[in-house]
């Protein structure tokens, strides 16, 4: 639902998921950049949404965050657990 549905790659081509696009996704290169160490996942991924939060992220901070929302599952099939965690401001 973030995009149109088939439209997605051009989004991305277009820039709408980089740091200093509309909606920055992965700031810190995501799985594909830090490997899955699988019971650290989901932690690896709030750390670095809490670290945008305080403005302490040096090149890949994001300009001015609002929320950050980290999405992880895990499990076999049929037996996934799904988490969603949202962080922002106090105030």
């Amino acid at each position: 639902g973030i995009t149109p549905r088939g439209q997605s790659a051009n989004y991305v081509k277009e820039g709408f998921f980089d740091l200093e696009g509309a909606l920055p996704s992965n700031t810190d290169g995501g799985l594909k950049c830090t490997g899955h160490p699988t019971a650290c996942t989901g932690l690896k991924s709030i750390h670095e949404a809490y670290k945008q939060q305080q403005h302490k992220c040096g090149d890949r901070q994001v300009r001015d965050p609002k929320l950050s929302l980290i999405h992880s599952q895990g499990g076999w099939p049929g037996l996934y657990v799904t988490a969603a965690t949202v962080l922002g401001p106090r105030d």
